[in-house]
């Protein structure tokens, strides 16, 4: 009997030995597995990896790169750049190229050509009183009237005894009589030869201006075109328009070419 109870209570000590065992080793190992493994898959690793992930690198992507992207790079593109591009380039092309064209090209070319181009010279008419002096110098270049004689003269006019006053040429002057077949304004180039210097008894004016009627009543014109040639190769056209009770009226003109056009 005694034995028997021994070997019982030898058989619960060993079952109670067991139990406790396997208790420790679920609670320890299911404990450290799932401690363990929980940590490592939802530890520092996963928050702080993915969180770093996260919030630093795409943060830094997002709020550094995109930023510096969008607020850098893209800011400098558009202030730096286009704002370049449009207030230097365009500005100094508009300013700059543009406004040298209008005002630089074609300011010299409406004030160079239209200035180069020149216009028409006037003709002139030439007045002197006889009556008021015996004889009346012209000088041409000037279109003046002299009743003495300057150091030169294109021609001089002087009355002398006969029929009306006598033209004749200054030193070193030449002349030739084109006749009346083209009018006075109608003589437009200086012909290139005929020319004479005046003869002691045969000067090239003289009194072929008129062809009758007295100084009184007034000289009748031929309406003949003279063309002067002056030492300096410059040249003018005359013409006699009246000559009455001493007043004598000529039309004149005078060119430093051969171009004898002119307007009223």
């Amino acid at each position: 009997m005694l034995k028997k109870s021994l070997i019982l209570l030898l058989g619960g000590t060993l079952l109670f030995a067991c139990g406790n065992s396997d208790d420790d080793n679920t609670g320890g190992n299911a404990g450290s597995e799932s401690g363990g493994s929980a940590g490592t898959g939802g530890t520092s690793n996963t928050g702080g990896s993915a969180g770093a992930k996260t919030g630093g690198s795409a943060g830094a992507k997002t709020g550094g790169s995109a930023g510096t992207q969008t607020g850098g790079s893209a800011g400098a593109q558009t202030g730096g750049s286009a704002g370049e591009q449009t207030g230097g380039s365009a500005g100094a092309q508009t300013g700059g190229s543009a406004g040298a064209q209008t005002g630089g090209s074609a300011g010299e070319q409406t004030g160079g050509s239209a200035g180069s181009g020149g216009e028409v010279e006037p003709c002139v008419t030439i007045t002197f009183d006889l009556h008021a002096s015996p004889q009346y110098f012209v000088t041409l270049e000037d279109m003046q009237t002299h009743s003495t004689a300057p150091d030169k003269f294109s021609f001089m006019m002087q009355k002398v005894p006969g029929p009306g006053p006598v033209v004749y040429l200054g030193v070193g002057m030449q002349g030739v009589n084109l006749g009346a077949d083209l009018d006075f304004d109608n003589v437009t180039e200086a012909p290139a030869s005929g020319y004479a210097t005046d003869e002691a008894d045969s000067p090239v004016i003289g009194r072929t201006y008129k062809s009758g009627g007295s100084g009184q009543t007034g000289f009748i014109m031929t309406n003949n075109v003279y063309v002067l040639k002056h030492p300096d190769g410059s040249y003018s056209k005359l013409s006699w328009v009246s000559a009455k009770k001493g007043v004598i009226v000529i039309n004149a003109f005078h060119s430093d070419s051969t171009d004898l056009t002119c307007k009223w």
